[in-house]
């Protein structure tokens, strides 16, 4: 079970300490990353949101996700698709906006008036804990290029929404999810609606100063099983054969906010650099070994993404420090794929990570090792979304 930890700031830094009589609490900062899981029941994919701007008037946030799409009209193991956009909230909507835009892409505007994202108004979250109830909208896909911000003018952003007044949950279960590498049980304010006949359930923290939307489920149960014979189709045609069976998911795994909590303009990246290799480093020193989640991959491949530069760089500091330390990087599957596959899978994402460290950070070789162990060490529930996610990992071991 996760341990109930509260997120304080000390200094420049926000960190995980004891439990006390208080909820936990998130400090997001710029830098902070957002790592959502999702599944479009073909293979799990990441979406990053990192915080680049946060406190004045605005809230931007850099957005990218790698997934696989499957079109009925060239049938076969899929494409990457790779998304990278940029999302601007104003303070005021924050404040008091009953529209939630919680879909992102390149083809929407960064700022849209009058929609919050990563997280629900404090306006609606004080109705839901005083009344029980609030007007609420959420979007439907788009499928346009470039709709406007003109109410006035077709199509436009506003057209995509469905509203509903949503409703108080009776139960609201706490979350696990792993902030600065810690299993934290969040609070949570659960609350449901039915949307145009989309039966819809949502989880924010249970926080009024930072409402933040840890997990949804849209269009619960919308979606039919496969039939036999879809499913004998779909591997003739190399497709997936499982059906997520809700429209839309989401559910945040992670958060990293190793940054100063008090910055309101702009990200500092040597902070928060030197923040994760602390964090790293005492493991090491504690234990011998650490699990380094905040290193991304491109879905089934062994390729980088951008947003693992702060953990490399983190890791390189370390092993600077101490020249005497030489280290084993380890990868880490879920159980998704074949045996075979993700054991091989793994061994090429440890050796990526020591290729990158190798190369971009000027360590010599012979101070890290590799290791795959693919899905045999699983440190969490491979049938769940956010168990899966947690099982995709690094692990550096002390050699």
């Amino acid at each position: 079970m996760p341990a109930k930890y509260a997120l304080w700031a000390f200094g420049a830094l926000a960190f995980p300490c004891a439990a006390t009589a208080a909820a936990p609490r998130i400090i997001l900062c710029p830098g902070a990353q957002i790592v959502t899981a999702i599944n479009d029941s073909a293979r799990d994919y990441e979406s990053i949101k990192t915080i680049e701007v946060m406190g004045g008037d605005d809230m931007r946030l850099r957005y990218s996700s790698e997934a696989i799409v499957y079109d009925w009209l060239s049938p076969g193991p899929g494409e990457l698709k790779k998304t990278l956009t940029y999302r601007s909230v104003r303070a005021a909507d924050l404040e008091r906006s009953s529209l939630y835009l919680q879909q992102f892409g390149e083809q929407l505007p960064e700022s849209v008036p009058e929609t919050t994202a990563i997280s629900i108004s404090r306006e609606t979250f004080r109705q839901l804990k005083s009344k029980g109830a609030a007007e609420f909208a959420i979007f439907i896909p788009f499928n346009v290029d470039k709709p406007g911000i003109d109410r006035e003018k077709h199509p436009n952003v506003y057209d995509n929404q469905m509203a509903a007044t949503v409703r108080r949950a009776t139960d609201a279960p706490a979350l696990s999810v792993s902030v600065n590498g810690v299993a934290l049980a969040l609070p949570t304010l659960h609350f449901t609606g039915d949307f145009y006949g989309d039966q819809a359930e949502f989880f924010v923290l249970d926080d009024v100063n930072m409402p933040l939307m840890l997990k949804f489920r849209i269009g619960i149960g919308a979606i039919a099983p496969l039939s036999p014979d879809e499913i004998e189709q779909r591997k003739l045609l190399g497709m997936p054969t499982k059906n997520s069976p809700d429209k839309e998911m989401l559910r945040v795994v992670r958060i990293t906010a190793p940054c100063p909590a008090a910055v309101a303009t702009a990200a500092q990246p040597e902070a928060v650099v030197d923040a994760t290799s602390a964090t790293i480093e005492k493991a090491i020193a504690d234990n011998g070994r650490v699990d380094i989640e905040a290193i991304y991959f491109t879905v089934n491949s062994a390729m980088l993404r951008p947003e693992s530069d702060t953990s490399l760089g983190a890791i390189a500091g370390v092993l600077r420090r101490h020249p005497d330390w030489r280290m084993s990087v380890e990868g880490h599957t879920d159980a998704q794929a074949g045996e075979a596959f993700n054991l091989d899978l793994s061994k090429r994402r440890a050796a990526a990570v020591k290729a990158a460290l190798v190369t971009r950070f000027a360590l010599t070789s012979d101070r890290i090792t590799t290791a795959g162990h693919g899905e045999a060490e699983p440190v969490a529930d491979n049938t769940t979304l956010e168990g899966r996610a947690r099982n995709r990992r690094v692990q550096l071991v002390r050699q």
